[in-house]
């Protein structure tokens, strides 16, 4: 498919924009060129330009069969100065919180944050080894994630960011089959042009053969009328 080579335009033929090859005479196939002001780039059979970089005053204004035709002498000189901003990334999902078990006497349930089971905490008292120190405290805590949708989610999101260079759902096109879809649309608007020219001239053409057609019969009928009156009078008896 067609699209702006004037950079940072976006515009292309299938959002229903109207664009315009460069011109092949050199002189004005140079001065678009340099108006389009695209460092060390030629633009190729292809190349285009589309219709909001000319001026109102550049197309044929009146057409009959309203086409918007741009001037033999047009050139593009509407040009964007800045590079468009580029929109913000999503921030990254936060992690979940961890928990803090607390240290009870006995096995204690206690309360877990959202998206987590209860955790249960379990406390044995070890005896010193000399017998006389108070007995130090080991606990051991176990935490298991409930199952619900947020979690779930969060657990896919994540596993979604870490696989690297993760394949779209969605299958894209070759780069081959791209390049041959855009060379048939280029094609395809080339002898849409060519036909539109062709009918403009054409119907030019017939309006002209129109136009003698009608001269040659008013001819015609003033030579009849000659005629009828020469035979109106060979008729006429002599005095």
């Amino acid at each position: 498919m067609t699209g702006c080579c004037v950079p940072f335009c976006s515009n292309h033929s299938r959002n229903g924009w109207r664009l315009y090859r460069f011109p092949r005479e050199p002189n004005r196939r140079l001065q678009w060129t340099a108006n389009v002001n695209r460092d060390k780039w030629q633009p190729s059979y292809a190349s285009s330009v589309c219709e909001i970089h000319f001026l109102e005053e550049s197309f044929e204004q009146h057409r009959a069969d309203g086409w918007r035709k741009l001037k033999p002498n047009a050139v593009p000189t509407l040009f964007p100065r800045n590079k468009p901003a580029r929109g913000r990334k999503s921030p990254k999902l936060a992690a979940g919180a961890a928990t803090t078990p607390g240290a009870n006497d006995g096995s204690v349930p206690t309360e877990a944050p959202e998206g987590f089971a209860s955790v249960e905490v379990e406390v044995h008292m070890l005896p010193s080894s000399n017998g006389n120190d108070p007995p130090t405290r080991r606990s051991r805590a176990k935490a298991r994630p409930a199952r619900t949708r947020r979690t779930t989610r969060r657990r896919t999101v994540t596993q979604k960011r870490d696989v690297p260079n993760a394949v779209p759902s969605k299958s894209l096109c070759s780069k081959s089959s791209c390049v041959e879809s855009r060379k048939k649309l280029a094609d395809m608007t080339r002898r849409h042009d060519e036909l539109v020219e062709a009918y403009a001239v054409a119907n030019s053409t017939v309006n002209a053969l129109r136009s003698r057609v009608d001269k040659l019969e008013s001819t015609v009928e003033i030579l009849r009328q000659h005629l009828r009156h020469r035979e109106s009078e060979d008729l006429q008896p002599s005095p």
